[in-house]
């Protein structure tokens, strides 16, 4: 994946967000299922490693990762967390490694990059 050409799709996905009335809105998740188990529906997806899987080379693209808020939004994803309840977190709980790459993304795609706060 080339950083440098999805950060050129970033006036889109500002464009996108305020046709609907919002602001760009970075959206954490979990997704319930395995380790380097990899879902489409979000923008990024960060594995137990620390390794991030992107999963379209274009940010404006509209995943179905948060319902009804979509349009405009960047969504991240830890893989892991299968079987986990209130009360534990299964036997796939998120790493030390991978909320590292969490902060990484976030930072770097949402500050550095001009993705968040630019409303």
């Amino acid at each position: 994946m080339n950083l440098d050409k999805l950060l050129k799709t970033k006036d889109d996905l500002i464009a996108g967000a305020q046709g609907v009335g919002r602001s760009t809105t970075l959206f954490l998740h979990w997704s319930a299922g395995h380790y380097s188990q990899f879902f489409d529906d979000y923008h990024f997806m960060i594995d137990y490693d620390g390794s991030i899987y992107v999963s379209t080379e274009d940010f404006a693209t509209v995943l179905a990762h948060t319902w009804h808020n979509n349009t405009g939004n960047v969504s991240a994803s830890f893989c892991g967390l299968y079987g986990a309840t209130s009360n534990k977190l299964g036997n796939e709980a998120i790493t030390d490694e991978a909320i590292e790459s969490m902060a990484q993304v976030h930072c770097r795609f949402l500050h550095r990059d001009g993705l968040y706060g630019k409303f």
